[in-house]
């Protein structure tokens, strides 16, 4: 092979090194005539490090919400010793998630007029009514044996 030949081998392999996606490096050497008897001895030409970095991305902040609740009016009102507190007239706005927790001395029975729902209430415990406020009005809550108002719910817009 020529020095003319050899020059272009070399060349031609730092170009495909170039495009490589390799990262190893590579080391191209080119045989050169000596003064020897038919000797040669090997010199570096170039050494090509290529490397192929990937494209940077860029990711959008992630935001975690959690299920939407809506907002729970809750009111308690108790009635002991004959004495209601918690009680009287008590605004709903139409719509709401209502939950009432009665308290009482006496066994009896809870009933919210115009929805019409019924909750036993005894001694040492929580009677529950829960509702959604989707009929406006004026509404009584009241220990139904007894004839108690415990207290009028406004459902207004």
């Amino acid at each position: 092979m020529t020095l003319k030949s050899t020059l272009i081998v070399a060349a031609l392999s730092l170009a495909l090194a170039a495009c490589s996606s390799d990262t190893s490096v590579s080391t191209t050497t080119a045989a050169t005539p000596t003064t020897g008897a038919g000797q040669t001895t090997s010199t570096p030409i170039a050494e090509q490090t290529s490397s192929t970095a990937s494209p940077a991305t860029t990711e959008a902040p992630t935001t975690t919400t959690g299920p939407i609740v809506p907002d729970v009016i809750e009111i308690e009102i108790s009635y002991l010793s004959g004495v209601v507190e918690g009680g009287g007239r008590i605004e709903v706005p139409l719509g709401e998630s209502v939950v009432i927790r009665v308290d009482s001395d006496v066994a009896d029975e809870g009933h919210l007029h115009g929805y019409d729902i019924f909750v036993d209430v005894e001694p040492g415990t929580t009677g529950v009514v829960e509702f959604v406020a989707d009929i406006p009005g004026i509404f009584e809550l009241e220990l139904e044996g007894a004839r108690v108002l415990l207290a009028d719910l406004e459902i207004a817009p």
